[in-house]
């Protein structure tokens, strides 16, 4: 009886052991193109919610006090959604997959206007000692994406 049901808790438990522990607070980040200023702050938490991580990444500007919450589950599912660009008005739309890639938690998005594409980028998320790194690929706006975010 008890091999059963190790073998159960096992099957259920296996999506969420191979994701990368990313939870933590990072108040120096700083990206690729920056000597060393900071001007954001990354919180991440962290949560298992049906079997997957979900990863709450909440930024703050620092000089703006701006604050943006955004929600990923590892799940390896697409799910799209559309919102209304407060500056702007339009509907943007969209489409983001994340699953986790062994240390890495891997993060693609497709975002549109009117079905137009404007960006499609991949992100890859990783820690490293004390340190968080987020690598930026793709196109944004007919434009190459290669940035990194490095936080302590």
């Amino acid at each position: 009886m008890r091999l059963p049901l190790m073998l159960l808790i096992l099957v259920v438990s296996l999506p969420a052991l191979s994701c990368p522990s990313l939870r933590g607070n990072f108040k120096n980040c700083r990206t690729s193109n920056t000597e060393g200023t900071s001007f954001t702050e990354i919180t991440i938490e962290q949560k298992i919610v049906n079997r997957y991580y979900q990863y709450s990444f909440i930024t703050r500007e620092l000089n703006s006090s701006e604050t943006r919450t955004e929600k990923y589950s590892a799940d390896g599912k697409t799910k799209t959604t559309t919102e209304t660009d407060p500056d702007t008005g339009m509907r943007v739309k969209t489409s983001t997959t994340t699953r986790c890639n062994g240390e890495s938690l891997s993060t693609e998005m497709i975002a549109q206007v009117d079905s137009e594409e404007f960006a499609n980028l991949t992100i890859q998320t990783s820690f490293s000692g004390t340190g968080l790194t987020q690598v930026f690929s793709g196109a944004s706006l007919g434009q190459p994406v290669n940035e990194t975010i490095f936080c302590d």
